[in-house]
């Protein structure tokens, strides 16, 4: 029987396989990744596929009554978990033997998340003391627990590297998330009962890192998943819990105040040959020149929705004519409206920066 020739990373490969596969790992069936880095990702999760695909064998063979919800939980037949199981395995050897290369959809393959969340879920409950299973099958479930972070460890500098280059795709990141919250739910909890450390980052630390070394321009689907890893993420509501804090904060700060110089007042304008004219003359230049630095980061940054940008640079310039104003007013009429619309500035930009930390914020995420 002839052997399948081997194809070089890029270069594409027919697709000569009339069953359509499981998932997409081997590039057997279509071109291959290419990318050294995506690469070197791809080894470190090709690796937890392995051990996760071993587990569900392995669970599979294991009598109901030992691990019951596996068998329930899913409505794959057995058949058709075997069928899977052994397409997968089959990709992965290819992989490993250098066969083939990866698949470049490789890191974006869905079908393989239930493998991780149905291979995870059974690990943990080997762990619980309530589940009856030997002591051979605790011993195993802490070993490949074990396996698996020491596998997924250089993810804490690989996912740094690609996001640096620029050659993580919006799909790949996603499910890399998916893939990652899965990893720390499991690894939170055995290192909990553990009362050890992980050395494996969380999906936020990475996130954090890799949005410090790199503008991520590309927002993450946060595509949905039926696991208790979602609850994670924080709440659609914090956003605007921040609006009202900055809201009121404003209004505690300047209302007040506002009052009691409107009662000391004398109710007159003033004049230039006083000190309080260069007072608000050197506040007045030092707000102008902070919202022109706002103006020309903002105006500058076209990760911003169009809309968002446009408006902020709208509400600065109206800002900075209020400032202008107060300087004009000031002789006019009497002093405390030079000093309510002098104001203004500082308002508008406490709401400007509070637009751009949940704009950041919505990058990051």
């Amino acid at each position: 029987m002839s052997r399948r020739p081997q194809y070089a990373a890029g270069a594409y490969v027919p697709n000569t396989v009339k069953v359509t596969p499981f998932c997409y790992i081997s590039s057997a069936y279509g071109q291959a990744l290419g990318d050294e880095t995506l690469e070197d990702i791809a080894t470190v999760f090709l690796g937890i596929d392995a051990e996760f695909v071993g587990v569900l064998e392995t669970v599979l063979k294991t009598p109901a009554s030992r691990i019951e919800f596996l068998h329930s939980d899913s409505p794959r037949t057995l058949q058709q978990d075997q069928a899977m199981i052994s397409d997968v395995k089959a990709q992965i050897g290819d992989v490993k033997n250098a066969k083939y290369s990866f698949h470049e959809h490789y890191l974006r393959q869905r079908p393989l998340l239930g493998v991780w969340q149905r291979s995870s879920h059974a690990l943990l409950q080997m762990l619980d003391f309530y589940v009856n299973v030997s002591k051979n099958h605790e011993y195993a479930a802490r070993t490949i627990i074990c396996n698996i972070e020491q596998l997924a460890t250089p993810l804490n500098y690989l996912l740094l590297a690609a996001a640096i280059r620029g050659v993580l795709g919006r799909e790949d990141r996603a499910i890399i998330r998916l893939r990652m919250l899965l990893l720390d739910e499991m690894l939170d909890i055995y290192h909990r009962r553990k009362s050890t450390t992980r050395t494996l980052k969380t999906w936020s630390e990475l996130q954090d890192r890799m949005a410090l070394s790199t503008e991520i321009s590309q927002k993450d689907t946060g595509a949905p998943l039926s696991t208790t890893s979602e609850s994670q993420n924080p709440p659609a509501s914090s956003s605007g819990l921040i609006l009202w804090c900055t809201i009121m904060a404003t209004s505690i700060v300047s209302i007040p105040i506002i009052v009691k110089a409107y009662q000391f007042s004398p109710h007159e304008p003033g004049t230039w040959s006083e000190a309080d004219a260069w007072f608000l003359l050197q506040s007045s230049g030092m707000q102008v020149l902070n919202l022109v630095t706002a103006f020309i980061l903002t105006s500058r940054d076209k990760t911003l929705h169009v809309f968002t940008r446009r408006w902020m640079l709208a509400v600065m310039v109206v800002a900075a004519c209020c400032v202008l104003g107060s300087l004009i007013i000031y002789s006019l009429v009497p002093k405390e409206w030079s000093s309510m619309l002098a104001c203004v500035a500082p308002i508008v930009q406490a709401f400007v920066l509070a637009q751009l930390l949940f704009e950041t914020k919505r990058k990051r995420d």
